[in-house]
């Protein structure tokens, strides 16, 4: 599948694997983002999201990206993706699927 350049959520992966968490995020979420994680929701920052991204992809450098689902609705947006990169500590591959639904507010992220 082609990748939508203007999709946000696409926008937010490519940022965060294969660019600079620090770069770009302003412009595809909202401030305050909401977050749900497996310790609940959360409602934070811009500057804590991008902290968070930098703490969890430290040890990874990412090498591509690949978009296997996309649907995207009025307010939402649906989407499969494979993360691929090395393990920088290690040099082994590493291979991650996202699977993720998202909602959009004035063409950003939200949620």
């Amino acid at each position: 599948m082609s990748d939508p350049p203007d999709n946000p959520v696409i926008q937010l992966w490519r940022t965060i694997w294969l660019g600079n968490p620090a770069d770009g995020l302003d412009d595809v979420l909202v401030d305050p983002y909401i977050r749900h994680t497996r310790d609940g929701t959360a409602l934070v920052t811009i500057r804590e999201y991008i902290e968070h991204m930098r703490q969890t992809t430290r040890n990874v450098r990412g090498t591509d990206l690949s978009v296997d689902r996309l649907v995207e609705t009025t307010d939402r947006t649906f989407v499969r993706i494979t993360l691929m990169g090395v393990n920088v500590t290690s040099g082994d591959p590493v291979m991650i699927t996202v699977v993720g639904e998202y909602r959009l507010s004035e063409g950003r992220i939200a949620e």
